[in-house]
């Protein structure tokens, strides 16, 4: 690099009646850079008259031979970029942008079209390099058709300035001769001589990107927030690029949400890698070392010297090392034993500590991702919190029993598979008499289920078995128990649940969720025969150890039709139901007694209380979830503006709150008239004592045992 500038300033200074010539012509034209580069060409190059001597003309072939065959060779000493204080200096690769390289290397080595879908933090510099890559490829290769795009058109004109500082610094001597010259948001750079040039769009324009033209390299920035990904890019660059050693192509952008076209395609190229188009890599935010802290950051906030890291900070440094670790491209850049500097732990902890003082983890945790999982947050903060989330993930119960329901009412095509049934575990018979002495059949059928997930971000892709029933904990004596029912159409789209909850004995214990049924193809209709069949084997225990002989019922009625579960329960003879009061009337007329409404009706006013009273069940531990089904829900349940400006909390959009209202249910009405002032004085820790869980009752409770962590382990 310094031969390079010792070389260019002692050709200046020999030659400087020449240069100050061409520069004068130069000042005089509105196309300054050609006009010198021609003029100092002329005065210079004259085959009837050179100038430059022999090792002059020796060195500038050398170099340009060198920077032909070597991108590397030619941005650590042509390409000028700006940095973050706004001052032009050479490019120097930073760590990710390492990464980044060879990984451009490694597939030019494969001799495949090198197409990247590169997802990252911010400011590790990816825009900058594939610029520099870009320019590189438009100087020194013939034949290059180079699309550039970014967001918007502000956005492509950032991008564009970048390209055309990187030409006018390069030497005169090195850079090809443009043709033409289009300084905008849909401008050009064009080199007629060698039949090169490049052309700059943006995702916010009505059609195809490089539609009509037959580009081999593109860079498309910020794609996550592209209007219509799939037009632009799918129907229009994918349909023009052509699979060829030529072709040096990049998607990149930070991640906007847990949904939409770059999620997909981003998760989709990673499963199928090589037998798709483009390679997806990651780059993590502590890469960006130089950045992450700055020395100016650590000025204004030093260290302590008793830094404290939260568990948060520990696991996220956990988290960080393990996927470098992992990552084959990242390992051979960084090493296997790469650690994270405990200033980039204490940078990082200070930011998290503000995120979290207001409410925007989520979008922290978007912005500085650690591994690919964590970048794609979804587009708003959950309700519950971060937090809360995790803890409830962590201490859910993983050993439990999955089972069928077969019996009165139910349908054939609604049982189980054969291949689903475990036929080494024993049935359970459950049985139901209604006070007339009429008795109702089912069994409980085990199945075989192992979870599918390693995280709770997989989930997502988790398709959910018709009719899975969920046994966290089974009937146990002297607990009552509720239940809140979801139901559905039945068609596919959303799911009928029914929850089951223990409920607490005292004000300082929680209420539990032992079981979940689950099923997207049973109807309202339908439901009704599986309410009884879970009831019934919940209330095995009750009528000798408990003042009730059945589960409270409660069943939403407006939105999921709960209507016909009801008429069909109450004519089969079950009575515990419940009644729903106005919770602003007065004490004397908020009774049960006094109510005409059986069920739970959701309309503007009842919704909130409902939801809000399980949040806060939830984050004060006097609810335990266990369903890994409804703590996904949880995790992706958001907080929406109306267009009145209130405030809304609903499900993320391809996600549902199925299991969170049948939850709700089964947690706040049976408790909605009792006073929350003992739990309300502490949040709920559970005792050592309480730890210990009552000995089952496992005479006939001989189903298939799920414990997903040892089978795997083993």
């Amino acid at each position: 690099m310094a031969e390079v500038k010792t070389f260019n300033e002692i050709l200046e200074q020999k030659y400087s009646r020449e240069y100050e010539t061409a520069w004068s012509a130069a000042a005089a034209s509105k196309d300054t850079p050609k006009v010198f580069q021609s003029r100092l060409r002329e005065l210079l190059c004259d085959p009837a008259k050179p100038r430059l001597s022999h090792d002059e003309v020796r060195f500038m072939q050398n170099e340009r031979y060198l920077s032909m065959c070597d991108a590397a060779y030619w941005m650590t000493r042509y390409f000028w970029i700006k940095n973050d204080r706004n001052e032009l200096q050479l490019f120097n690769f930073r760590p990710a942008q390492e990464v980044y390289f060879r990984i451009v290397s490694k597939l030019e080595g494969m001799r495949i079209a090198i197409e990247i879908l590169c997802d990252k933090a911010r400011q590790h510099g990816i825009s900058t390099e594939t610029e520099g890559f870009i320019a590189h490829r438009a100087m020194f290769a013939y034949g290059t058709n180079a699309t550039i795009a970014s967001a918007d058109q502000s956005k492509t004109a950032e991008m564009a300035k970048m390209l055309f500082l990187a030409y006018d610094m390069t030497p005169w001597w090195m850079r090809p001769t443009y043709t033409r010259r289009v300084e905008s948001d849909r401008g050009m750079l064009m080199f007629g001589a060698q039949r090169s040039g490049v052309g700059f769009q943006h995702g916010n324009q009505t059609t195809g990107i490089s539609q009509g033209t037959t580009p081999t390299v593109y860079h498309l920035s910020e794609v996550a927030y592209y209007p219509d990904p799939h037009g632009l890019i799918e129907i229009g660059l994918y349909k023009a690029v052509h699979p060829s050693t030529k072709v040096f192509g990049v998607l990149e952008s930070s991640a906007a949400g847990d949904t939409g076209w770059w999620y997909d395609k981003y998760w989709y190229y990673k499963r199928n890698w090589p037998r798709c188009r483009m390679y997806s890599m990651f780059l993590p935010w502590c890469l960006a070392n130089d950045e992450y802290p700055n020395s100016t950051f650590l000025v204004q906030n030093p260290m302590p010297l008793d830094f404290e890291m939260l568990p948060e900070t520990r696991e996220m440094i956990a988290r960080a090392e393990l996927y470098i670790a992992s990552d084959p491209v990242l390992a051979s850049v960084l090493g296997s034993t790469w650690k994270i500097r405990r200033e980039q732990a204490w940078w990082w902890q200070t930011q998290f500590l503000e995120a979290r003082d207001s409410g925007k983890e989520r979008t922290f945790f978007q912005e500085y991702p650690t591994d690919d999982r964590e970048s794609f947050q979804g587009s708003y903060d959950s309700v519950f919190g971060r937090e809360v989330i995790m803890e409830s993930w962590n201490k859910r119960e993983t050993t439990y029993a999955v089972y069928g329901i077969i019996g009165q009412s139910i349908e054939e095509k609604n049982e189980p598979d054969e291949n689903d049934i475990d036929f080494r575990m024993n049935r359970i018979p459950v049985k139901y008499e209604n006070k007339q002495g009429v008795s109702y059949r089912w069994e409980l059928v085990p199945l075989r289920w192992q979870e599918p997930w390693s995280s709770l971000e997989d989930i997502r892709e988790v398709e959910i078995p018709n009719g899975m029933f969920m046994v966290f904990l089974p009937p146990e004596p002297n607990f009552d128990y509720s239940m809140g029912i979801d139901t559905s159409t039945g068609i596919g789209d959303e799911a009928t649940v029914i929850a089951v909850s223990r409920r607490a004995k005292s004000s300082g214990e929680p209420d539990i969720q032992v079981a979940e049924f689950r099923s997207n193809l049973i109807s309202h209709v339908e439901a009704y025969a599986y309410v009884m069949a879970i009831a019934a084997y919940y209330s095995k225990h009750m009528a000798e150890t408990t003042p009730f002989r059945e589960p409270y019922v409660t069943v939403e009625q407006v939105q999921a039709v709960g209507d016909t579960v009801y008429k069909d329960m109450w004519k089969m003879g079950y009575t515990r139901f419940h009644r729903m009061v106005r919770y602003d009337s007065r004490p004397k007329d908020m009774r049960k007694s006094k109510s005409h409404k059986t069920g739970w009706f959701t309309n503007t006013w009842s919704r909130p209380i409902l939801t809000d009273n399980f949040v806060v069940a939830v984050q004060n531990g006097w609810y335990i979830l266990n369903s890994p089904f409804t703590i996904w829900e949880c995790d992706h349940w958001e907080v929406r503006l109306t267009q009145s400006g209130k405030e809304k909390k609903v499900h993320g959009v391809e996600s549902t709150d199925d299991g969170i209202f049948a939850n709700a249910m089964a947690f706040f009405c049976p408790n909605d008239l009792k006073s929350l002032t003992e739990r309300t004085k502490k949040k709920y820790i559970q005792r050592a004592d309480m730890g210990i869980k009552p000995k089952p009752d496992l005479e006939r409770y001989s189903a298939m045992v799920v414990n997903s962590k040892n089978e795997r382990a083993g």
